[in-house]
């Protein structure tokens, strides 16, 4: 009597550092693709132990009805977890998507702002001194911002990473093109450097004023 209950003992004890040994190791290596990801595979892997175990402790010499049910609860509880799991992780996954949405406007509004307030001080200038203007409009703005002449781009890390780039023009005019890692409005829109789908804003200065693009 005593040796079966050191056996059941035993068994018990393996079941319960199997079940960690392997929950914590399908969390481990789930989270190398994020942290979701650790969580979403250690579950699964808990639930699938879980039938396991059921498996393994409801058996004969139990009656068949007490298997059965105790298959139904069992059976019903995973179900149960897993239908609130399910839901939260849309809930999660739509809220991320919101603020990615909401993150992405700021950034357009960032950009756009900083481009205008730019062209503007360059426009302000040029009439300061019209008609004896000292130079065109695109040699002013280069001259207040000379971090964007010869094609060179300016980053920015303010509510969202976004660089801005100065686009070649006759020399009555300037155009901005700014551009973030964002998803835009279409994703399979080209933009400046090449990648597909990314918010970008044009600002255009003349000398009859300022024009907003938005272009993505």
């Amino acid at each position: 009597m005593e040796d079966q209950s050191k056996s059941s003992l035993t068994i018990t004890l393996w079941w319960v550092l199997t079940g960690v040994l392997i929950v914590s190791a399908a969390f481990i290596v789930g989270s190398k693709w994020g942290l979701w990801t650790a969580i979403d595979a250690s579950g699964i892997v808990a639930g699938l132990y879980l039938i396991a175990l059921t498996l393994y402790v409801v058996r004969k010499p139990l009656g068949w009805r007490t298997r059965l049910l105790a298959y139904l609860v069992v059976g019903f509880g995973l179900g149960a977890v897993a239908f609130l799991w399910y839901r939260s992780q849309a809930t999660a996954g739509q809220q991320a998507t919101l603020r990615r949405q909401q993150y992405a406007e700021q950034t357009r509004g960032n950009m756009v702002s900083i481009m205008t307030e730019r062209l503007r001080q360059s426009m302000q200038e040029y009439y300061r001194h019209e008609p004896k203007a000292q130079g065109s409009l695109r040699e002013i703005f280069v001259r207040q911002n000379p971090v964007l002449k010869e094609g060179k781009k300016e980053d920015f890390d303010f509510i969202g990473k976004w660089s801005l780039k100065m686009q070649p023009q006759a020399m009555d005019s300037v155009v901005l093109v700014a551009q973030s890692d964002y998803k835009g409005r279409n994703p399979d829109f080209k933009n400046q450097d090449g990648t597909v789908g990314r918010v970008q804003e044009k600002t255009i200065l003349t000398r009859k004023g300022i024009v907003r693009v938005s272009e993505n």
